[in-house]
């Protein structure tokens, strides 16, 4: 499980592979331009909408970037004071420019927790 300690600065580089032993991925094709990486943190408990669909809160969204097969999430310190404690839930999905989704990082569990020595 990831961890964001409140109110102070976050980074988390993943290594990006294209199978669970290897090679390590070609992320290249989502450096042009007309592609994006987003990632998003969601509240844990989905909401119920008026038309019956469920939504998950969105929390906040960590600044990504590309470098070679490893993708870098990175939060300020005034973006991580904002988050209530707790434990959400995040996920990456780059697009390439041809408009197509890959999820590079599956929706996993994320902590917000405090530490005794504030900033």
């Amino acid at each position: 499980m990831l961890e964001i300690v409140r109110g102070r600065t976050w980074e988390v580089v993943h290594t990006v592979l294209d199978y669970a032993d290897g090679p390590e991925s070609d992320l290249s094709a989502y450096l042009e331009a007309g592609s994006s990486a987003k990632c998003e943190i969601r509240e844990k408990i989905a909401v119920r909408l008026p038309n019956g669909d469920f939504r998950n809160e969105l929390v906040a969204e960590p600044a990504v970037t590309l470098s070679g097969s490893s993708l870098t999430l990175a939060m300020t310190r005034s973006e991580t004071r904002r988050l209530r404690l707790g434990v959400y839930q995040i996920d990456v999905v780059l697009t390439d420019a041809a408009g197509n989704d890959w999820t590079v990082l599956p929706t996993e569990p994320v902590s917000v927790t405090d530490q005794p020595t504030q900033l």
